[in-house]
């Protein structure tokens, strides 16, 4: 079984923006500043937001094995909020993939896939480390065939 988690790169910016908000609203309350104003609001709600995605970053995880694939967040496990997914690999009808804009024009490289599964629903994998090893994994067991290419329909925008 391989684990595999958020890159390193969305951990720290959840962190970062947690961090920032966090300092605006200090800063804010540390200067007079009323609570229920948008100075007060604004940053509140901002710092709230990031500390969640924060909190979904840093705890995400993708198990990949021989019988499918699985999300959890432990560490939201642990706060109470149990998330777990698991897809099959028979379950998977056929593998999308996204490529987002760099420079302005597609990457080269998907940066996402979307297993589209018999019952309709999507399981996305994005922003993870280890990317073409998840890619090659996928390709393995979904026989869409191996190696660094990943002949799948292209995500329609």
């Amino acid at each position: 079984m391989k684990v595999f988690r958020r890159s390193f790169g969305v951990r720290a910016l959840s962190v970062g923006c947690a961090l920032l908000f966090g300092a605006l609203w200090i800063y804010h309350v540390a200067a007079g500043g009323p609570l229920l104003s948008p100075g007060g609001l604004v940053p509140g709600l901002l710092l709230l937001l990031s500390a969640g995605a924060s909190l979904l970053n840093l705890g995400d995880r993708y198990f990949i094995d021989d019988e499918g694939i699985r999300y959890r967040n432990p560490l939201l496990s642990r706060l109470g909020l149990r998330i777990d997914r698991k897809v099959s690999w028979r379950e998977v009808v056929s593998v999308r993939t996204h490529r987002g804009l760099g420079h302005g024009s597609p990457e080269s490289h998907p940066s996402a896939f979307f297993l589209v599964l018999a019952s309709g629903r999507r399981f996305v994998i994005d922003s993870v480390e280890r990317f073409d090893e998840v890619s090659r994994l996928i390709s393995a067991h979904t026989g869409h065939g191996a190696g660094a290419g990943f002949p799948v329909e292209e995500e329609r925008e």
